[in-house]
């Protein structure tokens, strides 16, 4: 029985094929940065990091001492407290190292690997999808048509701009011309109330 080769049509359509797939690449790769930023949120590491004061609740703890030794003492390990917020605030600290209280083991491998997953299975995914049989005769015969287009010239691409904006500008000065003077009207025979 004949098989069908991996590369579909191999020699065919090259441009708009690598251009999908780039395309396609670009927007999985968005869709993992995505899912690696929800990942850091939701799955602390026991690795500590600088926070915002306020982002910060009862299931983290302090991983800097505190800066003050004439004040009581926040040791690395302490749980951050109410109280320990507003000391901050009062001392004028909006930012400060702290980990996580209950870290998730491998969470640093998960917050990469998930991501790193989901672009392999992808990449696979996109790859089978310009090469299938019926999305690649598409892209084929897109990339055929467009080689019979006539594109413009720069000289009448910079006269047909001039004119689309010279025809906006009448337009838009007719409208409000013919606003004008229909309020002018209104407001004469009482419709609208006048200024």
């Amino acid at each position: 029985m004949f098989e069908q080769p991996i590369i579909y049509k191999r020699n065919q359509g090259r441009y708009t094929r690598s251009l999908t797939a780039v395309g396609l690449a670009m927007v999985l790769a968005a869709i993992c940065y995505y899912a690696r930023e929800i990942l850091v949120n939701y799955l602390p590491t026991d690795q500590p990091e600088k926070r915002a004061i306020q982002n910060v609740d009862e299931g983290w703890v302090f991983a800097d001492p505190w800066p003050n030794a004439l004040e009581p003492q926040y040791r690395p390990g302490d749980a951050v407290t109410k109280e320990a917020k507003e000391r901050l605030d009062k001392a004028g600290i909006d930012h400060w190292m702290f980990r996580a209280a209950r870290p998730i083991p491998l969470a640093l491998h998960l917050q990469v690997g998930v991501p790193v997953l989901i672009f392999a299975a992808g990449a696979v995914g996109i790859f089978f999808l310009v090469n299938s049989a019926r999305f690649a005769d598409f892209l084929i015969a897109t990339e055929s048509e467009m080689k019979k287009v006539s594109w413009s010239t720069k000289a009448e691409l910079i006269g047909s701009t001039v004119v689309v904006i010279m025809t906006v500008f009448f337009l838009a000065a007719v409208i409000f011309v013919s606003d004008s003077v229909w309020i002018f009207c209104m407001r004469l025979v009482g419709a609208l109330p006048g200024r």
